[in-house]
Formats: C-alpha cells, structure tokens, sequence
C-alpha cells in the first residue's frame, strides 16, 4: 500500500470538475480515483462565482441550467464528502496576523494566502500523508513552493505523473 494523499484543491481546480476547461482530465480523474479531495470555503465561493460568470454573465449567458447544475453537484460533492472542507478560522487575530504575513509576503490574494494556511496547518492532522496543493493558478503555486508545500501546478506538462495519474 503507497502513501496515503491528501489533495486540496483551490478555487481554479476545484471548477475543472465542472467546466470543460483545458486540464480538467486531471481533476476528475483524482474525484474517480475516491482520492482525499479538501477545499476551503473561500475557495467554494470562488467557485460558485466562476459558475455564474461563465453560465450566466459572459461565455454562456441566459444558462441557467447549466449554473445551476454546477452549483447544485459542487455542493452535492460536498454535503456527500467527496470533497471536504477544511478551512482556517478567517476571524481569529492569529490567523489573521499570519494570512497579512503572507499577502505582504507574496503579494497575493486573501483567498489564496488563507489556503496556504489551511495546507500548512492540515500537516500536523495529516502525519505520515502526503498533502499537495493542486492549482492552475501560477502565483499561487510559486507562493506554495517558497512555503514549502508539496504543489502542482496544472500547466506543468508533468502534472498527471506528479499527481501518480500518468499509465
């Protein structure tokens, strides 16, 4: 038996599951392989409001079926655990204090920066697993290889066979 995985997904992976979008073989083939699939909830948001971009605002407005049956199965994913939240308390002066560090740091967003916290506080919970943040967005990818979480960026040509997908 290999090492167990934990994958958490930001916001830009976490819509490959439900959007045709370049890469997302990658993302439904860790969802069917019954892999340990976390978000946070910043990241659902996210997620939720690319949904109404996409189906409602620019590339297909009017189509209200289609947004709701993405928001609809995102939330059914997770009401149903294949895939779990796993967030940091965003009101909490020391998560606070950290997440400033880290949008002062790397210049980036406060979603990003709180899943970074959230990778870095699941390693205690998680001994002896693997955690790898899977993303398609490249500075947030480069800010979690400076803070030393295992990452894969989407684009990489090598991403299948990091993640263990490649045959």
């Amino acid at each position: 038996m290999g090492i167990l995985k934990a994958y958490y997904l930001d916001a830009s992976a976490l819509i490959k599951i439900f959007i045709q979008e370049k890469r997302i073989d990658i993302v439904r083939n860790l969802i069917s392989a019954k892999s340990q699939i976390y978000t946070t909830n910043l990241c659902i948001a996210e997620a939720l409001r690319v949904f109404k971009r996409v189906h409602l605002l620019k590339k297909n407005p009017g189509d209200i079926e289609t947004y709701t049956t993405c928001c609809l199965d995102l939330i059914s994913m997770i009401i149903d655990e294949n895939i779990q939240i796993d967030d940091q308390p965003i009101f909490n002066r020391e998560v606070y204090d950290k997440t400033e560090q880290l949008i002062r740091s790397h210049k980036l967003d406060l979603s990003d920066m709180l899943q970074i916290l959230s990778v870095k506080a699941s390693f205690p919970k998680r001994i002896g697993m693997e955690t790898i943040l899977i993303t398609d967005d490249e500075n947030l990818f480069c800010a979690a290889k400076s803070e030393n979480i295992q990452s894969v960026w989407l684009r990489d040509q090598d991403a299948e066979k990091k993640l263990g997908l490649a045959t």
